[in-house]
């Protein structure tokens, strides 16, 4: 566990914090929220921002961070935000129908702690001069570890206050994207996604945004991409017979510009090491309002790269998985979680994939697991009476192969440090393209 350790100073009204030390913290910010993230910007919309989740866990906050902290917590935080500071307020608020508290651990380390400041008996934590950077969240059950449903609320909208005005004279990535959205993940295929689409708007966004930035851009982005990292590059360009440029809203909140740095008079935008999250779109036409015919393009391929393993012309892990789906928290029960599935399909996995990779397997995945890390390992094995394989697509956009690890000729793969995320199961056949019958087994204990 990373811990922080703090001075306490007051820094403003409305907030209860405690001192921790390296022996009193049990709860741990560092691990993977249980019900996800949200980078926010000052001036987000729509406001507020809700996540339903369960309040309550394990651990009693009175006793593990001490001070004025009330009720019982997870390990691991609720939820995550990554946000961006402005001139504005931020409010974290819990609605349920049981007795809820808040525990915050900040971007200054401190921990935040309320009981009954929000109605009735939900808790509030108001910050008047919000620090940016990295908000953990727990959501608290008083008097009990028992689980309850509540939902969150993350706002900079006090009843007193007019809501807050993002860009009123100019672009607002808040806005539904005018041409549609997508979520990509690292090995994407088919690479470059493209996207048809008009450049252009009435905003100038040199002066809307700022001076390095060129073009005339719409208020709206014209297209949002919701991106998973892994190793690859993320690279937008834009095909066009008119001379556009790109702006791009990024997962921290930043605005990034081109003008001419692709082929001719087209833009590019390429970051080597991009952070997951949401990329708002702006394909502007230089020197002019006109609405324009472009094609956006989004590319994780630079020119001396070679294609991802994942193609259109074998497996596809972007599909629907066959055999369904679970989410899965460290120290899940039961465990193993068993998934009867059909092992085999139409492609050689050392041909579509990778040379080290063994089996026939299904273009679809059979099995899709959403997994949230703690301490303990991740193993995926198989049982079958037929010599199968195992194919994974895990949460960094690798692929991961197994033929024989396991029980004589069954595979096993092993994290012993998994990464939270998205892992996309084939259970391949050795040597032929006939499906047979398989037990998946995804266990932190111990493989078939």
């Amino acid at each position: 566990m990373i811990l922080r350790t703090l001075n306490v100073t007051a820094i403003g009204a409305g907030l209860v914090f405690a001192a921790t030390t390296a022996t009193a913290v049990a709860q741990d910010w560092s691990l993977n929220p249980t019900y996800g993230s949200v980078n926010l910007t000052n001036g987000f919309a729509p406001d507020p921002h809700r996540v339903r989740l369960s309040s309550g866990g394990p651990i009693d906050a009175s006793s593990s961070i001490g001070g004025n902290c009330r009720g019982f917590v997870a390990d691991a935080p609720d939820y995550r935000v990554n946000y961006t500071a402005g001139s504005w307020p931020l409010i974290f608020n819990v609605e349920s129908g049981s007795d809820t508290t808040l525990v915050v651990n900040g971007p200054d380390g401190r921990w935040y702690c309320d009981d009954d400041g929000g109605d009735g008996l939900n808790p509030r934590l108001e910050w008047g001069s919000p620090p940016s950077g990295q908000y953990d969240v727990y959501v608290g059950t008083y008097g009990g570890a028992t689980l309850q449903s509540a939902t969150l609320l993350i706002t900079e909208l006090r009843t007193t206050t007019a809501p807050p005005v993002n860009s009123p004279s100019g672009p607002d990535w808040s806005m539904a994207p005018t041409y549609g959205s997508v979520s990509l993940r690292a090995g994407f295929a088919p690479d470059p996604y493209s996207v048809s689409l008009q450049s252009g708007g009435p905003f100038d966004a040199s002066t809307a945004i700022g001076e390095a930035c060129r073009g005339f851009i719409a208020e709206a982005p014209d297209y949002r991409v919701t991106y998973t990292a892994g190793s690859w590059p993320l690279i937008f360009t834009v095909d066009s017979h008119w001379d556009t440029t790109l702006v791009v809203n990024g997962p921290d909140g930043r605005w990034y510009c081109d003008d001419d740095g692709g082929d001719g008079l087209d833009p590019r935008l390429e970051w080597g090491s991009p952070p997951s999250g949401q990329y708002d779109v702006y394909v502007g036409t230089y020197g002019r309002t006109s609405a324009l015919p472009a094609t956006l393009l989004i590319s994780e391929l630079s020119d001396t790269q070679v294609p991802p393993p994942n193609t259109s012309n074998g497996p596809d892990w972007s599909l629907a998985p066959t055999y369904g789906s679970v989410s899965l928290r460290a120290g899940f029960t039961p465990d193993p979680h068993n998934v009867q599935i059909r092992s085999g399909g139409p492609f050689d996995a050392s041909s579509a994939i990778d040379s080290s990779c063994r089996g026939y397997i299904a273009e679809a995945p059979d099995f899709r697991v959403n997994y949230t890390a703690g301490s303990w390992p991740l193993i995926f094995s198989v049982a079958a009476s037929a010599d199968t394989t195992l194919v994974v697509n895990g949460p960094d956009g690798l692929w991961y192969c197994d033929d024989d690890s396991g029980q004589g000729f069954n595979p096993s793969l092993r994290w012993n440090s998994p990464p939270s995320g998205q892992y996309d199961v084939y259970v391949g056949t050795y040597g032929s393209a006939t499906t047979q019958p398989a037990t998946l087994a995804i266990s932190e204990i111990r493989s078939n």
